[in-house]
């Protein structure tokens, strides 16, 4: 169990609380991401829209998108990267056909949620695989194959549904990104 003593904790406290006072990290609160900047095969920034309605484009060296099962899936549907009859549908101009975005959603068993009294554990919404696998989205390190400097770190990478406890397996995921973050970035395109 994820526990200090009697408070349970969370991965603001774990991870975010420490990090606070960095000089490279900003946190903003109430930040809306409407979409991922891409030029060319590269990353470049996030376009967010702020509590008062503006809009402003962010520049980065590496996006991590971790927004979760059903909303990194949707950032990149936003941001022109999906299954290509779909982006058109939607009027989206289609910047990298990837049929595996979205696709692949799944969850645990009812029996096992009946039991556990748990909510819903959504995944593989963006799922990680080998590259012959059409619905593959990123790679084993969370690298977007046809766009560099894009790195998916959540849930939705999970090609199955994990045995153990999702949130320890999300944990276990930005760990491991991380650490191949910190050594070696060229492995996602920096």
């Amino acid at each position: 169990m994820n526990k200090l003593g009697w408070l349970r904790a969370s991965c603001a406290i774990g991870y975010l609380a420490p990090a606070r006072a960095r000089p490279n990290l900003a946190i903003q609160a109430n930040m809306f991401v409407r979409r991922l900047i891409i030029e060319g095969r590269r990353c470049t920034g996030v376009e967010v829209e702020r509590p008062d309605g503006s809009i402003e484009g962010v520049s980065a060296k590496l996006v991590v998108l971790s927004a979760g099962t059903l909303l990194s899936p949707w950032i990149l549907l936003r941001s022109g990267i999906g299954p290509r009859a779909h982006l058109e549908s939607l009027s989206v101009n289609v910047l990298r056909d990837v049929p595996g975005v979205g696709a692949n959603l799944s969850d645990h068993p009812e029996l096992c949620r009946k039991f556990a009294g748990l909510g819903m554990h959504p995944r593989g919404t963006a799922k990680m695989g080998p590259a012959a696998d059409p619905l593959a989205v990123v790679d084993a390190f969370g690298c977007r194959r046809s766009v560099e400097q894009l790195v998916v770190a959540d849930a939705s990478i999970m090609p199955f549904v994990p045995r153990a406890n999702t949130h320890l397996t999300c944990i276990m995921i930005g760990e491991m990104v991380g650490e191949w973050l910190r050594t070696s970035m060229g492995r996602c395109g920096l």
